[in-house]
Protein backbone atom coordinates (compact mmCIF):
# COMPACT_ATOMS: atom_id res chain seq x y z
CA UNK A 1 0.00 0.00 0.00
CA UNK A 2 1.34 3.46 -0.96
CA UNK A 3 2.43 5.58 1.98
CA UNK A 4 0.30 8.71 2.50
CA UNK A 5 3.52 10.60 3.33
CA UNK A 6 5.27 9.80 0.04
CA UNK A 7 4.04 12.80 -1.99
CA UNK A 8 4.52 15.37 0.79
CA UNK A 9 7.95 13.92 1.47
CA UNK A 10 8.97 14.21 -2.18
CA UNK A 11 7.68 17.76 -2.26
CA UNK A 12 9.65 18.57 0.86
CA UNK A 13 12.87 17.12 -0.60
CA UNK A 14 12.31 18.95 -3.87
CA UNK A 15 11.70 22.21 -2.05
CA UNK A 16 14.81 21.70 0.04
CA UNK A 17 16.99 21.13 -3.04
CA UNK A 18 15.42 24.09 -4.78
CA UNK A 19 16.11 26.23 -1.74
CA UNK A 20 19.75 25.19 -1.76
CA UNK A 21 20.14 26.16 -5.41
CA UNK A 22 18.32 29.46 -5.06
CA UNK A 23 20.07 30.18 -1.79
CA UNK A 24 23.44 29.55 -3.36
CA UNK A 25 22.57 31.82 -6.28
CA UNK A 26 21.12 34.58 -4.14
CA UNK A 27 23.79 34.14 -1.50
CA UNK A 28 26.42 35.25 -3.97
CA UNK A 29 24.63 38.53 -4.56
CA UNK A 30 23.74 38.94 -0.89
CA UNK A 31 27.41 38.60 -0.05
CA UNK A 32 28.24 41.03 -2.82
CA UNK A 33 25.74 43.53 -1.42
CA UNK A 34 27.14 43.13 2.09
CA UNK A 35 30.67 43.74 0.88
CA UNK A 36 29.54 46.93 -0.86
CA UNK A 37 27.88 48.09 2.34
CA UNK A 38 30.87 47.22 4.53
CA UNK A 39 33.33 49.02 2.29
CA UNK A 40 31.08 52.05 2.02
CA UNK A 41 30.65 52.41 5.78
CA UNK A 42 34.13 51.41 6.89
CA UNK A 43 35.58 54.88 6.56
CA UNK A 44 32.55 56.53 8.19
CA UNK A 45 32.80 54.23 11.22
CA UNK A 46 36.49 54.98 11.70
CA UNK A 47 35.80 58.68 11.45
CA UNK A 48 32.91 58.46 13.92
CA UNK A 49 35.11 56.68 16.46
CA UNK A 50 37.76 59.38 16.23
CA UNK A 51 35.15 62.12 16.55
CA UNK A 52 33.49 60.49 19.58
CA UNK A 53 36.84 60.41 21.39
CA UNK A 54 37.44 64.05 20.52
CA UNK A 55 33.96 65.08 21.66
CA UNK A 56 34.40 63.27 24.99
CA UNK A 57 37.61 65.20 25.69
CA UNK A 58 35.99 68.50 24.75
CA UNK A 59 32.91 67.77 26.84
CA UNK A 60 34.99 67.11 29.95
CA UNK A 61 36.75 70.43 29.47
CA UNK A 62 33.41 72.19 28.96
CA UNK A 63 32.06 70.66 32.17
CA UNK A 64 34.96 72.18 34.08
CA UNK A 65 34.28 75.59 32.55
CA UNK A 66 30.59 75.46 33.45
CA UNK A 67 31.40 74.39 37.02
CA UNK A 68 33.63 77.44 37.33
CA UNK A 69 30.72 79.62 36.20
CA UNK A 70 28.46 78.07 38.85
CA UNK A 71 31.10 78.77 41.52
CA UNK A 72 31.31 82.40 40.42
CA UNK A 73 27.52 82.62 40.50
CA UNK A 74 27.52 81.37 44.11
CA UNK A 75 30.03 84.05 45.01
CA UNK A 76 28.01 86.80 43.30
CA UNK A 77 24.84 85.68 45.07
CA UNK A 78 26.54 85.81 48.45
CA UNK A 79 27.90 89.29 47.71
CA UNK A 80 24.50 90.50 46.51
CA UNK A 81 22.76 89.14 49.62
CA UNK A 82 25.24 90.87 51.91
CA UNK A 83 24.74 94.15 50.10
CA UNK A 84 20.96 93.76 50.29
CA UNK A 85 21.10 93.23 54.08
CA UNK A 86 23.12 96.41 54.60
CA UNK A 87 20.83 98.54 52.44
CA UNK A 88 17.72 97.15 54.13
CA UNK A 89 18.76 98.75 57.41
CA UNK A 90 18.52 102.19 55.81
CA UNK A 91 16.03 101.97 52.95
CA UNK A 92 13.90 98.97 53.73
CA UNK A 93 13.72 95.64 51.94
CA UNK A 94 14.33 95.43 48.21
CA UNK A 95 13.06 92.85 45.74
CA UNK A 96 14.10 89.29 46.61
CA UNK A 97 16.90 87.72 44.60
CA UNK A 98 15.81 84.89 42.32
CA UNK A 99 16.23 81.46 43.83
CA UNK A 100 18.59 79.00 42.21
CA UNK A 101 16.79 76.73 39.72
CA UNK A 102 15.64 73.38 41.10
CA UNK A 103 17.92 70.43 40.51
CA UNK A 104 16.82 68.62 37.34
CA UNK A 105 18.52 66.70 34.55
CA UNK A 106 19.13 69.92 32.65
CA UNK A 107 19.62 72.14 35.77
CA UNK A 108 21.72 70.07 38.21
CA UNK A 109 22.66 71.11 41.78
CA UNK A 110 25.45 73.67 41.97
CA UNK A 111 27.99 71.27 43.37
CA UNK A 112 27.06 68.34 41.12
CA UNK A 113 28.97 67.29 38.01
CA UNK A 114 27.47 69.42 35.23
CA UNK A 115 26.75 68.26 31.71
CA UNK A 116 26.09 71.54 29.86
CA UNK A 117 24.91 70.01 26.60
CA UNK A 118 21.26 69.18 27.56
CA UNK A 119 20.64 72.59 29.08
CA UNK A 120 22.14 74.47 26.14
CA UNK A 121 20.29 72.32 23.66
CA UNK A 122 17.00 72.94 25.45
CA UNK A 123 17.52 76.71 25.34
CA UNK A 124 18.52 76.68 21.69
CA UNK A 125 15.64 74.41 20.73
CA UNK A 126 13.09 76.71 22.39
CA UNK A 127 14.61 79.74 20.69
CA UNK A 128 14.63 78.12 17.27
CA UNK A 129 11.06 76.90 17.73
CA UNK A 130 9.90 80.43 18.49
CA UNK A 131 11.33 81.61 15.16
CA UNK A 132 9.51 78.84 13.30
CA UNK A 133 6.17 79.50 15.00
CA UNK A 134 6.19 83.27 14.69
CA UNK A 135 3.79 84.63 12.06
CA UNK A 136 5.31 88.09 11.78
CA UNK A 137 8.38 88.53 9.59
CA UNK A 138 9.52 91.39 11.83
CA UNK A 139 9.19 89.22 14.91
CA UNK A 140 11.00 86.36 13.18
CA UNK A 141 14.00 88.59 12.54
CA UNK A 142 13.99 89.85 16.12
CA UNK A 143 13.79 86.31 17.47
CA UNK A 144 16.51 85.18 15.07
CA UNK A 145 18.78 87.84 16.53
CA UNK A 146 18.15 86.31 19.94
CA UNK A 147 19.06 82.89 18.52
CA UNK A 148 22.36 84.25 17.22
CA UNK A 149 23.03 85.98 20.53
CA UNK A 150 22.37 82.75 22.42
CA UNK A 151 24.53 80.77 20.01
CA UNK A 152 27.44 83.13 20.65
CA UNK A 153 27.21 82.30 24.36
CA UNK A 154 27.74 78.58 23.74
CA UNK A 155 31.18 77.41 24.90
CA UNK A 156 33.39 77.09 21.85
CA UNK A 157 34.44 73.54 22.71
CA UNK A 158 30.82 72.45 22.26
CA UNK A 159 29.73 74.77 19.47
CA UNK A 160 32.40 73.74 16.99
CA UNK A 161 31.23 70.12 16.99
CA UNK A 162 27.52 70.71 17.33
CA UNK A 163 25.15 69.23 14.83
CA UNK A 164 25.71 65.51 15.01
CA UNK A 165 26.20 64.18 18.55
CA UNK A 166 24.50 63.99 21.93
CA UNK A 167 21.15 65.01 20.49
CA UNK A 168 22.65 68.16 19.01
CA UNK A 169 20.81 67.60 15.73
CA UNK A 170 17.78 69.25 17.39
CA UNK A 171 19.56 72.50 18.23
CA UNK A 172 22.93 74.03 17.50
CA UNK A 173 24.94 74.82 14.42
CA UNK A 174 23.06 72.83 11.78
CA UNK A 175 19.57 73.94 12.91
CA UNK A 176 20.72 77.57 12.99
CA UNK A 177 21.92 77.11 9.43
CA UNK A 178 18.53 75.60 8.55
CA UNK A 179 16.84 78.63 10.13
CA UNK A 180 18.71 80.85 7.70
CA UNK A 181 17.99 78.43 4.85
CA UNK A 182 14.27 79.09 5.31
CA UNK A 183 14.63 82.84 5.91
CA UNK A 184 13.99 85.59 3.36
CA UNK A 185 17.00 86.42 1.18
CA UNK A 186 17.03 90.11 1.99
CA UNK A 187 19.75 92.36 3.37
CA UNK A 188 18.82 92.24 7.10
CA UNK A 189 18.70 88.44 7.14
CA UNK A 190 21.90 88.11 5.09
CA UNK A 191 23.68 90.55 7.41
CA UNK A 192 22.56 88.56 10.44
CA UNK A 193 23.67 85.28 8.88
CA UNK A 194 27.07 86.79 8.07
CA UNK A 195 27.41 87.93 11.68
CA UNK A 196 26.60 84.44 12.88
CA UNK A 197 28.85 82.55 10.48
CA UNK A 198 31.86 84.80 11.03
CA UNK A 199 31.50 84.53 14.81
CA UNK A 200 31.30 80.75 14.42
CA UNK A 201 34.41 80.35 12.27
CA UNK A 202 36.32 82.73 14.56
CA UNK A 203 36.04 80.39 17.55
CA UNK A 204 39.53 79.24 18.61
CA UNK A 205 38.73 75.56 18.08
CA UNK A 206 37.80 76.35 14.48
CA UNK A 207 40.61 78.80 13.75
CA UNK A 208 43.25 76.35 14.98
CA UNK A 209 42.72 74.29 11.81
CA UNK A 210 44.37 77.10 9.85
CA UNK A 211 47.55 76.53 11.86
CA UNK A 212 47.51 72.75 12.15
CA UNK A 213 46.25 71.75 8.69
CA UNK A 214 47.10 72.69 5.11
CA UNK A 215 44.86 73.37 2.15
CA UNK A 216 45.08 69.66 1.31
CA UNK A 217 42.90 68.82 4.34
CA UNK A 218 39.41 69.64 5.61
CA UNK A 219 39.59 72.80 7.71
CA UNK A 220 36.81 74.06 9.92
CA UNK A 221 36.41 77.65 8.55
CA UNK A 222 36.23 76.47 4.95
CA UNK A 223 33.83 73.63 5.74
CA UNK A 224 31.51 75.98 7.63
CA UNK A 225 31.52 78.59 4.87
CA UNK A 226 31.04 75.96 2.17
CA UNK A 227 28.06 74.40 3.96
CA UNK A 228 26.41 77.75 4.63
CA UNK A 229 27.05 79.04 1.12
CA UNK A 230 25.35 76.04 -0.46
CA UNK A 231 22.26 76.91 1.60
CA UNK A 232 22.18 80.23 -0.24
CA UNK A 233 23.12 78.87 -3.68
CA UNK A 234 20.47 76.16 -3.69
CA UNK A 235 17.79 78.80 -3.22
CA UNK A 236 18.50 79.88 -6.81
CA UNK A 237 18.62 83.62 -6.06
CA UNK A 238 21.67 84.94 -7.91
CA UNK A 239 21.41 88.38 -6.29
CA UNK A 240 21.54 86.79 -2.83
CA UNK A 241 24.48 84.62 -3.92
CA UNK A 242 26.45 87.64 -5.05
CA UNK A 243 25.52 89.58 -1.90
CA UNK A 244 26.67 86.72 0.32
CA UNK A 245 29.84 86.32 -1.76
CA UNK A 246 30.61 90.04 -1.38
CA UNK A 247 30.16 89.79 2.39
CA UNK A 248 32.29 86.66 2.68
CA UNK A 249 35.03 88.09 0.48
CA UNK A 250 35.54 90.76 3.13
CA UNK A 251 36.22 88.22 5.87
CA UNK A 252 39.80 88.53 7.06
CA UNK A 253 41.88 85.79 8.59
CA UNK A 254 40.68 85.52 12.23
CA UNK A 255 44.27 85.04 13.40
CA UNK A 256 44.93 88.71 12.66
CA UNK A 257 46.81 88.11 9.43
CA UNK A 258 46.14 90.80 6.88
CA UNK A 259 44.84 88.49 4.19
CA UNK A 260 41.43 87.30 2.97
CA UNK A 261 40.01 84.23 4.65
CA UNK A 262 38.50 82.91 1.41
CA UNK A 263 40.83 81.21 -1.07
CA UNK A 264 38.11 80.28 -3.59
CA UNK A 265 38.34 82.03 -6.94
CA UNK A 266 34.63 82.07 -7.75
CA UNK A 267 31.30 81.68 -5.93
CA UNK A 268 30.61 78.73 -8.28
CA UNK A 269 33.70 76.87 -7.01
CA UNK A 270 33.36 76.57 -3.23
CA UNK A 271 34.88 73.19 -2.39
CA UNK A 272 35.95 71.74 0.96
CA UNK A 273 39.50 71.31 -0.34
CA UNK A 274 40.85 74.03 -2.59
CA UNK A 275 44.39 74.09 -3.98
CA UNK A 276 45.36 77.62 -4.98
CA UNK A 277 48.03 76.52 -7.47
CA UNK A 278 45.51 74.90 -9.83
CA UNK A 279 43.88 76.75 -12.69
CA UNK A 280 40.18 77.46 -12.17
CA UNK A 281 38.83 76.50 -15.56
CA UNK A 282 35.28 75.08 -15.67
CA UNK A 283 35.33 73.42 -19.12
CA UNK A 284 38.16 71.58 -20.86
CA UNK A 285 38.77 70.06 -24.31
CA UNK A 286 40.04 66.55 -24.94
CA UNK A 287 42.99 67.76 -27.02
CA UNK A 288 44.42 69.95 -24.24
CA UNK A 289 46.58 67.08 -22.97
CA UNK A 290 47.45 63.69 -24.46
CA UNK A 291 46.17 62.02 -21.30
CA UNK A 292 42.67 63.53 -21.60
CA UNK A 293 42.58 62.46 -25.25
CA UNK A 294 43.65 58.93 -24.31
CA UNK A 295 40.89 58.56 -21.71
CA UNK A 296 38.25 60.06 -24.04
CA UNK A 297 39.27 57.75 -26.90
CA UNK A 298 39.01 54.69 -24.62
CA UNK A 299 35.51 55.70 -23.57
CA UNK A 300 34.25 56.07 -27.12
CA UNK A 301 36.00 52.97 -28.46
CA UNK A 302 34.29 50.75 -25.89
CA UNK A 303 30.88 52.46 -25.67
CA UNK A 304 28.81 49.66 -27.23
CA UNK A 305 30.35 46.90 -25.10
CA UNK A 306 30.11 49.05 -21.95
CA UNK A 307 26.38 49.50 -22.50
CA UNK A 308 25.74 45.83 -23.25
CA UNK A 309 27.55 44.62 -20.13
CA UNK A 310 25.87 47.17 -17.89
CA UNK A 311 22.39 46.31 -19.17
CA UNK A 312 22.98 42.62 -18.35
CA UNK A 313 24.44 43.46 -14.95
CA UNK A 314 21.65 45.81 -13.85
CA UNK A 315 18.96 43.22 -14.66
CA UNK A 316 20.92 40.36 -13.14
CA UNK A 317 21.44 42.01 -9.73
CA UNK A 318 18.15 43.92 -9.63
CA UNK A 319 19.83 47.32 -9.53
CA UNK A 320 16.71 49.34 -8.72
CA UNK A 321 16.03 47.47 -5.51
CA UNK A 322 19.55 47.67 -4.06
CA UNK A 323 20.12 50.58 -1.69
CA UNK A 324 23.86 49.84 -1.84
CA UNK A 325 23.89 51.39 -5.30
CA UNK A 326 22.11 54.62 -4.33
CA UNK A 327 24.45 57.40 -5.43
CA UNK A 328 24.15 60.28 -2.93
CA UNK A 329 20.61 60.34 -1.47
CA UNK A 330 21.06 63.78 0.08
CA UNK A 331 21.54 65.24 -3.41
CA UNK A 332 18.41 63.72 -4.96
CA UNK A 333 15.56 66.23 -4.94
CA UNK A 334 13.30 63.74 -6.68
CA UNK A 335 13.46 60.57 -8.70
CA UNK A 336 16.25 57.99 -8.85
CA UNK A 337 20.04 58.28 -8.95
CA UNK A 338 22.10 55.09 -8.92
CA UNK A 339 25.88 54.64 -8.94
CA UNK A 340 27.94 51.53 -9.68
CA UNK A 341 31.51 52.39 -8.78
CA UNK A 342 34.21 50.20 -10.32
CA UNK A 343 37.18 52.29 -9.21
CA UNK A 344 37.55 54.71 -6.32
CA UNK A 345 39.81 55.14 -3.30
CA UNK A 346 42.63 53.86 -5.54
CA UNK A 347 41.03 50.42 -5.74
CA UNK A 348 39.30 48.39 -8.44
CA UNK A 349 36.28 46.39 -7.29
CA UNK A 350 37.23 42.85 -8.28
CA UNK A 351 33.70 41.43 -7.99
CA UNK A 352 32.16 44.16 -10.11
CA UNK A 353 34.94 43.76 -12.66
CA UNK A 354 33.81 40.16 -13.15
CA UNK A 355 30.45 41.50 -14.38
CA UNK A 356 31.78 44.62 -16.15
CA UNK A 357 35.17 43.53 -17.51
CA UNK A 358 35.36 45.96 -20.43
CA UNK A 359 35.41 49.06 -18.25
CA UNK A 360 37.99 47.58 -15.90
CA UNK A 361 40.32 46.52 -18.71
CA UNK A 362 39.87 49.70 -20.76
CA UNK A 363 40.75 52.04 -17.89
CA UNK A 364 42.92 49.77 -15.76
CA UNK A 365 46.08 51.27 -17.24
CA UNK A 366 44.79 54.85 -17.12
CA UNK A 367 43.78 55.20 -13.46
CA UNK A 368 45.56 54.57 -10.18
CA UNK A 369 49.22 53.68 -9.83
CA UNK A 370 49.37 52.41 -13.42
CA UNK A 371 48.31 55.83 -14.71
CA UNK A 372 50.89 57.40 -17.07
CA UNK A 373 52.71 60.60 -16.16
CA UNK A 374 53.80 62.46 -13.00
CA UNK A 375 57.45 61.40 -13.48
CA UNK A 376 56.81 58.22 -11.51
CA UNK A 377 55.62 60.14 -8.43
CA UNK A 378 52.53 58.81 -6.68
CA UNK A 379 49.70 61.36 -6.34
CA UNK A 380 47.83 60.92 -3.03
CA UNK A 381 44.05 61.29 -3.40
CA UNK A 382 42.45 64.53 -2.25
CA UNK A 383 39.09 62.78 -1.77
CA UNK A 384 38.10 59.11 -1.86
CA UNK A 385 37.14 59.47 -5.53
CA UNK A 386 39.72 61.90 -6.92
CA UNK A 387 40.07 59.21 -9.57
CA UNK A 388 36.94 57.25 -10.40
CA UNK A 389 35.22 55.03 -12.94
CA UNK A 390 31.49 54.75 -12.25
CA UNK A 391 28.22 54.11 -14.04
CA UNK A 392 25.38 56.50 -13.14
CA UNK A 393 21.67 55.93 -13.76
CA UNK A 394 18.73 58.36 -13.61
CA UNK A 395 15.08 57.91 -14.55
CA UNK A 396 12.66 60.42 -16.10
CA UNK A 397 11.51 62.87 -13.44
CA UNK A 398 14.83 62.86 -11.57
CA UNK A 399 16.68 65.93 -10.33
CA UNK A 400 20.17 65.83 -8.83
CA UNK A 401 20.61 69.13 -7.00
CA UNK A 402 23.45 71.61 -7.18
CA UNK A 403 26.71 70.18 -5.77
CA UNK A 404 30.42 69.93 -6.39
CA UNK A 405 33.04 67.21 -6.05
CA UNK A 406 34.64 68.28 -2.76
CA UNK A 407 37.98 69.39 -4.22
CA UNK A 408 39.33 71.26 -7.23
CA UNK A 409 41.80 68.49 -8.02
CA UNK A 410 39.62 66.48 -10.42
CA UNK A 411 38.12 66.69 -13.90
CA UNK A 412 35.05 64.69 -15.00
CA UNK A 413 34.72 63.01 -18.40
CA UNK A 414 31.21 61.81 -19.32
CA UNK A 415 29.93 59.49 -21.99
CA UNK A 416 26.22 58.75 -22.20
CA UNK A 417 25.43 55.15 -23.16
CA UNK A 418 21.62 55.15 -23.29
CA UNK A 419 18.61 57.42 -22.74
CA UNK A 420 20.55 60.58 -23.49
CA UNK A 421 17.90 62.59 -25.32
CA UNK A 422 16.25 65.27 -23.21
CA UNK A 423 18.57 64.90 -20.19
CA UNK A 424 20.74 67.83 -19.23
CA UNK A 425 23.87 68.59 -17.21
CA UNK A 426 24.12 72.16 -15.94
CA UNK A 427 27.58 73.42 -15.02
CA UNK A 428 27.58 76.76 -13.20
CA UNK A 429 30.48 78.90 -14.42
CA UNK A 430 31.53 82.53 -13.84
CA UNK A 431 30.15 83.29 -17.31
CA UNK A 432 26.75 81.74 -16.56
CA UNK A 433 25.13 78.32 -16.63
CA UNK A 434 26.50 75.95 -19.27
CA UNK A 435 23.70 73.60 -20.34
CA UNK A 436 24.91 70.37 -21.87
CA UNK A 437 22.79 67.62 -23.41
CA UNK A 438 24.65 64.35 -23.70
CA UNK A 439 25.07 62.54 -27.02
CA UNK A 440 24.85 58.76 -27.06
CA UNK A 441 28.19 57.00 -27.51
CA UNK A 442 30.23 60.20 -27.52
CA UNK A 443 32.50 61.64 -24.82
CA UNK A 444 31.02 65.08 -25.18
CA UNK A 445 32.03 67.04 -22.07
CA UNK A 446 34.99 67.47 -19.70
CA UNK A 447 34.39 69.75 -16.74
CA UNK A 448 36.11 70.69 -13.49
CA UNK A 449 34.36 68.80 -10.70
CA UNK A 450 34.89 71.75 -8.34
CA UNK A 451 32.39 73.91 -10.22
CA UNK A 452 28.78 73.56 -9.11
CA UNK A 453 26.73 71.26 -11.32
CA UNK A 454 23.35 69.54 -11.35
CA UNK A 455 21.46 67.00 -13.46
CA UNK A 456 17.95 67.42 -14.86
CA UNK A 457 16.12 64.40 -16.26
CA UNK A 458 12.62 65.71 -17.05
CA UNK A 459 9.51 63.57 -16.89
CA UNK A 460 9.03 64.16 -20.60
CA UNK A 461 12.25 62.28 -21.41
CA UNK A 462 11.72 58.96 -23.14
CA UNK A 463 13.92 56.55 -21.21
CA UNK A 464 16.35 55.77 -18.41
CA UNK A 465 19.72 57.45 -18.80
CA UNK A 466 22.90 55.38 -18.34
CA UNK A 467 26.20 57.23 -18.20
CA UNK A 468 29.83 56.35 -17.55
CA UNK A 469 31.81 58.98 -15.63
CA UNK A 470 35.58 58.84 -15.40
CA UNK A 471 37.24 61.15 -12.88
CA UNK A 472 40.90 62.06 -13.43
CA UNK A 473 43.42 64.26 -11.67
CA UNK A 474 43.53 67.93 -12.63
CA UNK A 475 46.10 68.28 -15.45
CA UNK A 476 48.14 70.75 -13.37
CA UNK A 477 48.68 68.09 -10.69
CA UNK A 478 49.80 65.61 -13.32
CA UNK A 479 52.23 68.07 -14.86
CA UNK A 480 53.49 69.50 -11.56
CA UNK A 481 53.19 66.86 -8.81
CA UNK A 482 55.50 69.02 -6.70
CA UNK A 483 52.38 71.02 -5.81
CA UNK A 484 51.90 68.34 -3.12
CA UNK A 485 55.09 69.53 -1.42
CA UNK A 486 53.00 72.30 0.17
CA UNK A 487 51.11 69.67 2.15
CA UNK A 488 52.17 68.53 5.61
CA UNK A 489 52.99 64.95 4.54
CA UNK A 490 49.28 64.23 4.11
CA UNK A 491 45.99 64.96 2.44
CA UNK A 492 42.76 64.47 4.35
CA UNK A 493 42.67 60.84 3.23
CA UNK A 494 46.27 59.71 2.94
CA UNK A 495 49.64 60.21 4.60
CA UNK A 496 53.06 59.65 3.07
CA UNK A 497 56.59 59.10 4.31
CA UNK A 498 59.42 61.60 4.67
CA UNK A 499 61.17 59.89 1.77
CA UNK A 500 58.15 60.42 -0.48
CA UNK A 501 57.95 64.04 0.64
CA UNK A 502 61.59 64.56 -0.32
CA UNK A 503 60.73 63.39 -3.84
CA UNK A 504 57.93 65.97 -3.97
CA UNK A 505 60.23 68.73 -2.75
CA UNK A 506 62.87 67.78 -5.32
CA UNK A 507 60.29 67.71 -8.11
CA UNK A 508 58.98 71.13 -7.09
CA UNK A 509 62.51 72.55 -7.13
CA UNK A 510 63.21 71.08 -10.58
CA UNK A 511 59.78 71.84 -12.04
CA UNK A 512 58.23 74.79 -10.14
CA UNK A 513 54.51 75.26 -10.86
CA UNK A 514 53.71 78.38 -12.87
CA UNK A 515 51.89 81.21 -11.12
CA UNK A 516 48.16 81.61 -11.67
CA UNK A 517 46.90 84.95 -12.97
CA UNK A 518 44.69 86.26 -10.08
CA UNK A 519 42.57 88.29 -12.50
CA UNK A 520 42.19 85.45 -14.99
CA UNK A 521 42.64 82.32 -12.86
CA UNK A 522 41.96 79.95 -15.74
CA UNK A 523 45.44 80.74 -17.07
CA UNK A 524 49.00 81.39 -15.90
CA UNK A 525 50.66 84.80 -15.50
CA UNK A 526 53.35 83.77 -17.94
CA UNK A 527 53.93 80.91 -20.32
CA UNK A 528 55.39 78.01 -18.27
CA UNK A 529 57.40 76.90 -21.27
CA UNK A 530 56.82 74.92 -24.40
CA UNK A 531 53.44 73.22 -23.80
CA UNK A 532 54.45 70.22 -25.87
CA UNK A 533 57.54 69.74 -23.68
CA UNK A 534 55.46 70.04 -20.54
CA UNK A 535 52.92 67.57 -21.81
CA UNK A 536 55.62 65.02 -22.52
CA UNK A 537 55.62 64.56 -18.75
CA UNK A 538 52.23 62.91 -19.08
CA UNK A 539 53.70 60.19 -21.26
CA UNK A 540 56.35 59.23 -18.70
CA UNK A 541 55.78 55.90 -16.99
Amino acid sequence: MESPFAVPLLALVFGFLQGLLVGKYMGHYSALQLEFQVERTKFELDWALQQSQLWQTQLESAREEIQELYDRLDFERSQSQQGQTCSTEVKGPGPPLPSPPPATASHPPRNAAVDPVPRLLDDMQRALKSVTESKSETDKLTLAREVVKLYKSIPAKIAVNWGGSNGAETAGWLPVQEMFAAAPLNEPWLNLSMEWIFDDISKPECVQDLDTKTEFEFRCPQLRLMSYFFVIKRRGDEVAVQTAWTHMSKFRDPRGHDQPLLQWRYPQQTTAIYLTELRAKPLWQRNETPYLAQVADAMEANAAQLRQEFDIFSVKVGLDGLAEFDAYPNLVAQGLWKKVSLFDNETWDAKLCEHLPTACSAFGGLLGRRRPGTRGIHLPPLTTNTEEASFFVTDPGSHVVLHNGGSNGRLNLHICLAGCSGTELRVHTPQGVHRHEWEEGRMSIIFDDAFDHEVRHPSSAAARRVLLAVGVYHPDLLMWPGIYARANHRTHYQQWSSESHQLLLADRAAHPPPQIDPKQPWQWISDPGDPSAQREVLRDA
